[in-house]
């Protein structure tokens, strides 16, 4: 708008310097004086005084110098007609250069910031539409707001407690799953306890329920193979399964195994697998005492009884 305002005035002051200039030059130019041309009696009387000496002495009739008079009176009379006509003929150029100047301004005018009565009416509705729309707009989204906020606050408020009993739930569930998972892994934790099996001689007689614990996924089975006499220790283990076979060697493996046990792992389950149950007699009985054992015959029954007996 100001780089407008700022080429109007100056379009302004270029059309006043050409309209002052014109009218300067056409006001020296009809104000110009003319030449006034001599009368035949200033001739006249001019060449009769350049001739000094005879004619010095002769006189001027009165009645040629009323002659020249008029004529002179006559020559300005025209003289000044021609300029009064001139100075109408100047105003109307005036009036006209005026009028053209003043319509050409005006025309830049209009043209910059001009509108039309019809174009004022079409910004001023379109000024009171617009504005009486926001208004209409603003009124029903405030109505819309005041009915429809209450009732989004309610389900806003329904759906947070839905979501807490939801998170409630989810942690009760995810507590429970924990400790599912732990004990899931208490009970699993038995794969990577220590197993000695020991033998009633130097060769291994049990490799079915060795290979059947294998697959039940124990992972640390010892078997111990001693020789006749020899003297063995037990260590710290969680679980020990004793081949018995009746004989001497048998019965002392046994009371070494018992006696150990009972002094120093006495919380630890002694298997005793067997082919028949008949072989745990009143002699091993005394022997075993008031010792953790159970006596086996099958793959099947081994592996149940150690998933079940070895120490957590």
């Amino acid at each position: 708008m100001f780089i407008r305002m700022k080429m109007t005035a100056r379009v302004l002051f270029a059309c006043f310097v050409v309209g002052y200039s014109v009218c300067s030059m056409s006001v020296f130019a009809y104000f110009e004086p003319s030449p006034v041309q001599p009368t035949t009696s200033q001739s006249t009387i001019k060449v009769g005084a350049e001739k000094p000496g005879a004619d010095e002495q002769k006189m001027i009739p009165w009645k040629d110098y009323q002659e020249a008079l008029k004529n002179e009176r006559e020559e300005l009379q025209k003289q000044a007609k021609e300029n009064l006509d001139r100075m109408d003929k100047l105003q109307d150029r005036i009036f006209t250069a005026i009028v053209l100047l003043g319509g050409l301004i005006l025309g830049f005018i209009y043209f910059l910031f001009g509108q039309t009565r019809k174009e004022v009416e079409t910004q001023l509705t379109e000024e009171i539409a617009k504005n009486v729309r926001s208004q209409i707009e603003e009124k029903i989204l405030s109505i819309v707001n005041a009915m429809i906020e209450p009732q989004i606050r309610e389900q806003l408020d329904v759906q947070a407690r839905s979501l807490e009993a939801m998170n409630l739930k989810l942690s009760a569930a995810q507590a429970e799953y924990n400790k599912l998972d732990s004990e899931l892994k208490e009970m699993q934790s038995y794969k990577k306890r220590q197993i000695l099996w020991f033998f009633s001689g130097e060769i291994n007689t049990a490799e079915r329920e060795i290979n059947a614990l294998q697959n039940a996924e124990f992972e640390n089975i010892q078997p111990q193979k001693i020789g006749i006499g020899a003297p063995f220790e037990l260590g710290n283990p969680d679980l020990i399964i004793f081949s018995y076979e009746k004989g001497d060697e048998g019965e002392r493996r046994m009371k070494v195994i018992a006696g150990l046990m009972k002094k120093n792992i006495p919380n630890v389950w002694l298997l005793i697998h067997t082919k028949s149950n008949s072989d745990i007699g009143d002699a091993e009985r005394k022997i075993l005492g008031d010792l953790w054992y159970v006596p086996v015959n099958f793959p099947a029954t081994v592996v149940v009884n150690a998933q079940a007996l070895i120490r957590r």
